[in-house]
C-alpha cells in the first residue's frame, strides 16, 4: 500500500472518530479501536459506566455440570440430549450405582439424577449414598422416575435427595428450580 492510500485511510478514520463523538459511547470506543488498530491511538477514551453486569452469581445463568444415573440406556441418550439442549453440561451418565460413585469423584456434578427404580439396585439407596458421600460442596440430588410423585410420595418423602421429577417432566428449568431452592449454587 503506498503512503497516500495510508494516508487517505488514517483521514477517513478520522472522519469516522470526529462523527463518533458526536454519537454514543460506543461508537466512539469503536472508532478509537479502529485508529489504535493502524498506528494512531486516540488521546483519550471515554468510560460509559453503562455497561450491563454479568450474570455470573445467578444460578439460572451459570453452566449447572448433571450426572445422569439409570439402568435404561435409551432414556440416558434421550435424556442427555435434551437437557444438553437446553442448556445444561451432561458431563457424564452412569448405569449402576458403582459407575455412579466412581464417576462423582471424577466429574464433581452439581446436579446428579438419579433413577428411582435402578434395575436390580435401589436408586433411593443410591441417593442416601450420594447425600452422605462428605464432600464439602454436596451435588443436589434429584430423584427421577417414570412413576408419578403420588405413587411415590412415601419413598421420596423418606429420601434424602433435594427433589423429584417425573421423567415425562425432565426438564433443565424443572432442574434449575430445585436446584435454586437448595441455595447450592448462590454461594
Amino acid at each position: 500500500m503506498s503512503g497516500a492510500t495510508i494516508e487517505g485511510h488514517r483521514r477517513s478514520i478520522a472522519s469516522l472518530a470526529v462523527l463518533a463523538e458526536l454519537q454514543s459511547s460506543f461508537h466512539l470506543s469503536l472508532a478509537a479501536s479502529v485508529l489504535s488498530f493502524v498506528g494512531s491511538p486516540p488521546p483519550w477514551i471515554p468510560a460509559s459506566r453503562n455497561a450491563r453486569r454479568g450474570n455470573w452469581c445467578h444460578a439460572s445463568q451459570v453452566g449447572i455440570r448433571c450426572l445422569i444415573v439409570d439402568d435404561h440406556r435409551p432414556f440416558l441418550e434421550a435424556a442427555s440430549t435434551l437437557l444438553q439442549r437446553e442448556g445444561l453440561d451432561i458431563v457424564g451418565v452412569a448405569s449402576t450405582a458403582d459407575e455412579a460413585l466412581g464417576q462423582l469423584r471424577a466429574l464433581r456434578p452439581d446436579v446428579i439424577l438419579v433413577d428411582v427404580f435402578l434395575g436390580e439396585e435401589s436408586g433411593l439407596k443410591l441417593a442416601r449414598r450420594l447425600v452422605g458421600n462428605g464432600r464439602p460442596d454436596p451435588a443436589a440430588v434429584i430423584l427421577i422416575s417414570s412413576h408419578s410423585a403420588s405413587d411415590l410420595a412415601d419413598l421420596i418423602a423418606a429420601s434424602p435427595a433435594d427433589g423429584f421429577i417425573t421423567k415425562t417432566e425432565l426438564s433443565a428449568a424443572g432442574i434449575r428450580e430445585i436446584v435454586e431452592a437448595t441455595g447450592r449454587r448462590d454461594k
